[in-house]
């Protein structure tokens, strides 16, 4: 256990966990999904954005869970981008502190009174989940080589 990861437990954001294969699946799935809706041409920006978060979000999850912990407690999207990046596995953890940079966007696009993202800020959430789940694909393949995963899309 990292001393990021010990932190986070300590401090009982995040819990030990023994996920089944099949959830760890699941929420990968949903994952993969997301990330390629994020890219429908029909969406306006600010839904496109909120589905590569979501995507980033959910491929996060599955790759928490395969770790062996959950998320407790408050503040659930940081503790999850956290807990990823406290794995210290190289460009996964990266790319999970990027996503937990652009939660406050997202807070904004959601609930927020702002004009509508800009095209750059979508291309970064695009980029930011298709380089989490490009780094979570071979992690999770490693840590539980029994999924039967479908592959991210490509860039």
């Amino acid at each position: 256990m990292t001393e990021q990861l010990k932190i986070l437990v300590d401090s009982r954001r995040i819990e030990a966990f023994s996920a089944a294969d099949a959830d760890v699946s699941f929420l990968w799935e949903k994952g993969v999904r997301a990330l390629r809706s994020s890219r429908a041409e029909i969406l306006d920006p600010d839904s496109a954005f909120t589905l590569a978060y979501q995507a980033a979000l959910q491929g996060s999850a599955a790759v928490l869970h395969a770790a062996g912990y959950r998320v407790v407690g408050r503040d659930h999207h940081h503790s999850i981008f956290a807990g990823v990046a406290a794995l210290g596995a190289g460009d996964l953890s990266r790319a999970a502190r990027d996503a937990r940079d652009m939660r406050m966007e997202r807070h904004d696009v959601v609930y927020g009174s702002e004009p509508p993202i800009e095209a750059e800020q979508l291309a970064e959430m695009q980029d930011v989940a298709r380089r989490l789940f490009a780094a979570a694909h071979p992690w999770l393949r490693e840590a539980r080589p029994g999924l039967a995963l479908t592959p991210p899309p490509a860039g």
